[in-house]
């Protein structure tokens, strides 16, 4: 998602919500902003979430908080990656 424009993700987030099963389920998993190549930023905190999502985790990757490199010390830090799985609020509330 962080490589859309945030109306794409929107649409597509819109799409979601209109699929017809009774629930929806939802998971994500992104850099918490990501410049795109026009400048736009693309920010997981301004997704199209609602209030009315129903949260089951929401919490920093826990299995990207690290990447290797061809360097020691082999296993460093990366940018913080967020996570979130929800059941999405139906309708177009």
């Amino acid at each position: 998602m962080m490589e859309m424009d945030p109306p794409v993700t929107a649409s597509y987030f819109d799409l979601m919500r209109g699929c017809p099963r009774r629930e929806t389920a939802f998971y994500c998993c992104n850099n918490e902003e990501k410049r795109l190549p026009d400048g736009t930023a693309s920010r997981f905190v301004d997704y199209p979430w609602r209030d009315g999502d129903k949260i089951l985790v929401d919490e920093i990757c826990p299995w990207l908080r690290y990447r290797y490199t061809d360097r020691p010390p082999f296993y460093v830090p990366r940018r913080v990656n967020l996570h979130r799985l929800v059941m999405l609020e139906k309708g177009d509330n």
